[in-house]
């Protein structure tokens, strides 16, 4: 990893970062051939879902991970601190079936990596007012997102990996209320949109909070 800071006048610090990572022997769930047999009577996996074969993890996968990330702070006003980001991640995976014997290339499907996005975009804005009051504005927005529904079966066009993208914006004020005490009130997710990380599995949708800090 490396990275390349940059200051633009006095107000403004532009920063580059690069990186790049290279995993082996990567724990992946495949399919190896069943010691009992394809029958029922003597296979040893009854509960599997193809007959003849067991699934296990192991150390087969070659993941590679790299990209960059450019990250823009300033403070055009002394009261108000922005900062916005891109960032730019690629991965892929293989397997390298010819490590482990008894593994069935054609039964074991490559499942997608735990997913992050491929470009992701934030932007915050903080706003301090009278009696240190601040407001807070965070935008979020993530698109190359990769899910894939697992509990299909793998001949099903369900269990086929599908594109993902979304926008979220959150609002926030934190006030202090009394010495060493703040509270924190706002919304998460105001546009309620309804977005995934894991197929089947949405994250909240619009939430409100209020919250009390007191430190000692």
């Amino acid at each position: 990893m490396s990275a390349i800071p940059i200051l633009i006048g006095s107000k403004t610090l532009v920063q580059l970062v690069f990186f790049r990572s290279d995993l082996r022997d990567a724990i992946e769930s495949v399919f190896v051939t069943d010691p009992g047999g394809s029958s029922v009577a003597t296979a040893f996996c009854l509960n599997t879902r193809i007959i003849g074969f067991c699934s296990e993890m192991a150390n087969i996968g070659k993941e590679m991970h790299e990209g960059f990330e450019f990250e823009v702070r300033s403070t055009p006003l002394s009261r108000l601190p922005l900062n916005a980001s891109y960032s730019y991640l690629n991965r892929t995976i293989k397997y390298d079936f010819g490590s482990l014997a008894g593994v069935s290339a054609a039964n074991t499907s490559i499942s997608i990596l735990p997913d992050l996005p491929k470009n992701k975009v934030i932007g915050t804005a903080t706003v301090r007012t009278f009696r240190q009051i601040l407001g807070i504005a965070n935008f979020r927005y993530e698109v190359g997102l990769t899910l894939q529904d697992t509990t299909y079966a793998t001949t099903s066009p369900l269990f086929l990996p599908y594109r993902e993208a979304f926008a979220t914006f959150d609002l926030g004020i934190v006030a202090p209320i009394w010495k060493g005490a703040t509270a924190q009130v706002g919304g998460k997710n105001l546009l309620d949109r309804n977005y995934y990380y894991n197929a089947g599995f949405p994250e909240a949708g619009r939430t409100w909070f209020l919250n009390v800090r007191y430190t000692f």
